[in-house]
């Protein structure tokens, strides 16, 4: 049990985005996980690290990815396989 709250916290210690300087948005890997969200208005939001990311930003963010893959996964599916 104690190696399994290890990983917790060793995932949730990672970071995948943060912000420079100008209020910017940098990748610090090759991984961005997040949560997608309500957001404002019709479209929703990617939350990321705790920071509400529009779409604009998740685009200009993944800019410098063009030609990488992109996953989602439906948490219900993961309570199926608890």
């Amino acid at each position: 049990m104690g190696e399994i709250r290890k990983r917790i916290r060793e995932r949730l210690a990672t970071r995948s985005v943060v912000r420079d300087e100008h209020g910017r948005l940098e990748l610090l890997g090759d991984v961005v996980r997040g949560q997608i969200g309500e957001g404002q208005g019709s479209m929703p939001s990617l939350v990321v690290d705790d920071l509400e990311l529009s779409w604009e930003e998740v685009g200009a963010l993944l800019q410098s990815c063009v030609g990488f893959g992109l996953a989602n996964r439906d948490p219900r599916a993961w309570a199926r396989l608890a």
